[in-house]
């Protein structure tokens, strides 16, 4: 039989997983992006909940294009 706290995470240790810090935890919590138990001064956090997230997060990382491409200047725009 697995031990059902095997599954659930602290903020600290979900801060781990996503590779992000404990503060960008709580936004995400407050945010409404994370769904958490606030426990004493912490919170828990399932796990798969957790792993889904960065899933998800990575994706649309992924998605983006890096850096800015900056607009072609017109002729004559630009310092001369």
């Amino acid at each position: 039989m697995r031990d059902p706290l095997a599954s659930i995470v602290s903020g600290e240790q979900a801060a781990g997983i996503l590779g992000v810090s404990g503060a960008r935890v709580r936004q995400l919590i407050a945010a409404g992006k994370l769904r958490a138990v606030k426990i004493g001064r912490g919170h828990a956090l399932v796990r798969a909940e957790v792993e889904r997230f960065r899933i998800r997060a990575n994706r649309q990382r992924a998605g983006r294009a890096r850096g800015r491409a900056s607009a072609p200047s017109a002729p004559g725009s630009g310092p001369e």
